[in-house]
């Protein structure tokens, strides 16, 4: 994802490709800046089809996948800012076998969602604060005849970080606290827990110190 700022008002650009084993892409994206509110935008369509090997021969194939991406954002004022982000991913496709047999897989599918919250601050002097909130979810299909695997996994993170700067240290301290969640094995849940602490020591013109 792109982490600048929008420029001021509000662009819309769309493009369309295409190319060899029938392939055709559609982009959509649209971003803007008015006032303390701030957004971008984009989708992503793409399409693949059947091919044909050396000897000529018609391989059956096909994928169709989708990205969608959002994220919007405001000045709270001059030492707060928030976004909001959610990317998606669905995707559908399917492979011949082994020397272009039409094997019996089944189409595959993966899903993938994410949405996360950050939050920037700056307090009067050398301290700035960054606070993330994020949940993903993956859901994956393989196909091959009758054995089919399935994984559906739940992440989710919460993570503080704290920076002071001043003319000669850079020091940084926070956490991060992350579950995940075997959705497709009774929701077994793995828990981690982390705590860290870093300064950077400027203690001569070009000597640093980093512990």
């Amino acid at each position: 994802f792109r982490s600048a700022v929008p420029d001021k008002g509000v662009h819309t650009t769309a493009t369309i490709s295409g190319g060899s084993f029938g392939t055709l892409n559609y982009l959509v994206s649209n971003e803007g800046n008015t006032g303390k509110v701030f957004w971008r935008a984009t989708y992503l369509n793409q399409k693949q089809g059947n091919y044909a090997d050396g000897a000529g021969h018609d391989i059956g194939q096909y994928y169709k996948g989708a990205t969608g991406s959002i994220m919007v954002g405001a000045n709270i004022n001059e030492d707060n800012q928030i976004r909001v982000y959610h990317d998606q991913y669905r995707s559908n496709s399917r492979y011949s076998g082994a020397l272009g047999t039409d094997d019996p897989m089944e189409p595959n599918k993966l899903n993938w969602d994410s949405t996360r919250l950050l939050w920037t601050s700056h307090f009067k002097g050398a301290w700035d604060n960054r606070l993330t909130a994020q949940q993903n979810r993956l859901y994956q299909r393989l196909g091959y005849g009758e054995s089919t695997s399935i994984t559906d996994v739940t992440t989710r993170s919460l993570a503080d970080q704290l920076t002071f700067t001043d003319d000669y240290n850079t020091v940084v301290g926070g956490f991060e606290w992350r579950q995940d969640e075997t959705n497709s094995m009774n929701h077994i849940k793995l828990t981690n827990m982390s705590y860290y602490m870093q300064d950077e020591w400027k203690f001569a013109p070009k000597w640093t110190l980093t512990p």
